[in-house]
């Protein structure tokens, strides 16, 4: 029979094995984010590669567009790019819920001319559904002032032969550039939560995989 430690071990090899990262340009064809829509497992990594010229990332919610979550959304602050080049700089955010989440740009106008997107879309917390609540007049909000930067999410500098795999991504439209949309989560729908669904991901790998099984030993 496998003790409680090999189990441990075990499951933290099997999930980092799993997981994927998840490539999403922000601003490259324009006040998009793309994919649009994005199916994401538990432990995946978003990788947001920013174009210009200046854009943000927030986790938002379904149920006030253009607005940050209440608890804790992650925010990658504002990170320019001269036209037609990629900031270097790439904001990660590691997957910690498969509940449906939005995001959007909160640079100014960006959001309502249909710079948001989706993780995990499900039931009335959809693309189109978030769009059709976007007004053409509305302005993006950043997070309050007490939010850091980066947060809920780390950056890192790519490399020149850095590549991304996306376990399933897709380009929805969104209609007229005067609205907006994304899906939201469960837990958007309680803005009480305390819990984001996002995690700060490890940026050494395989050094949090012996942590975990170092932590398994210890519990015999």
């Amino acid at each position: 029979m496998l003790s409680l430690k090999t189990l441990a071990v075990t499951s933290a090899l099997a999930l980092q094995a799993a997981a994927v990262n998840i490539r999403i340009d922000v601003g490259k064809n324009g006040l998009v984010f793309s994919p649009n829509s994005t199916n994401a497992a538990i432990g995946d990594v978003l990788e947001f590669h920013f174009y210009a010229r200046n854009h943000s990332v927030v986790q938002g919610r379904f149920d006030q567009p253009c607005a940050p979550f209440p608890n804790n959304p992650f925010y990658s602050g504002f990170i320019p790019a001269s036209e037609g080049n990629e900031n270097a700089t790439v904001f990660q955010v590691t997957v910690a819920s498969t509940a449906p989440a939005v995001y959007y740009c909160s640079q100014t106008q960006h959001c309502a001319r249909g710079m948001y997107a989706v993780i995990n879309p499900s039931g009335q917390n959809t693309l189109q559904q978030y769009g059709s609540r976007v007004t053409a007049n509305i302005t993006a909000i950043d997070p309050p002032a007490g939010i850091r930067v980066p947060n809920g999410g780390v950056y890192s500098i790519q490399s020149s032969q850095q590549t991304s795999t996306a376990s399933s991504a897709t380009n929805t439209p969104t209609g007229a550039t005067t609205t907006a949309g994304a899906g939201r989560p469960t837990m958007t729908n309680n803005p009480t939560s305390t819990k984001s669904g996002f995690a700060v991901p490890t940026q050494a790998p395989v050094a949090g995989v012996v942590g975990v099984a170092l932590a398994a030993l210890m519990l015999v």
